[in-house]
C-alpha cells in the first residue's frame, strides 16, 4: 500500500521463509542471517547475505559478490575492524 517494497530488507535465518517472503511479495529484498553454515551460502538465492564477523572468509565474500549478492557483516564495534571489513569489501556493517 505504502510502495515501500523497494526499501524493505527481511532478514531470516531461514532460507524457506525468504523464499515465502519472495513468493509474496517478490520486490522485497531478503536477506540470509549466516551464524554457522554448511557448504556454500553463497547459492542461496537472496540479495544480501547476512554474517557474523568471525565467519566472513574471503572465499565466500568473493562468491558471493560474483553472483551479485551483498554481504553485511554483523556485530563489528571495533573501528579498526570496521575498517578492514571496509577494505575486504562489504557492503554494510552492522553494529
Amino acid at each position: 500500500e505504502k510502495g515501500v517494497e523497494a526499501e524493505t530488507l527481511v532478514t531470516s535465518f531461514d532460507p524457506e521463509v525468504l523464499r515465502e517472503v519472495k513468493r509474496i511479495a517478490p520486490g522485497v529484498r531478503t536477506g540470509l542471517i549466516v551464524a554457522h553454515a554448511v557448504g556454500d551460502v553463497s547459492r542461496v538465492e537472496v540479495d544480501v547475505l547476512n554474517v557474523r564477523a568471525d565467519h566472513l572468509s574471503d572465499d565466500l565474500l568473493r562468491a558471493a559478490h560474483a553472483r551479485g549478492r551483498e554481504v553485511h557483516v554483523w556485530k563489528v564495534n571495533d573501528p579498526r575492524q570496521m575498517v578492514r571489513f571496509m577494505k575486504r569489501g562489504v557492503d554494510n556493517i552492522l553494529t
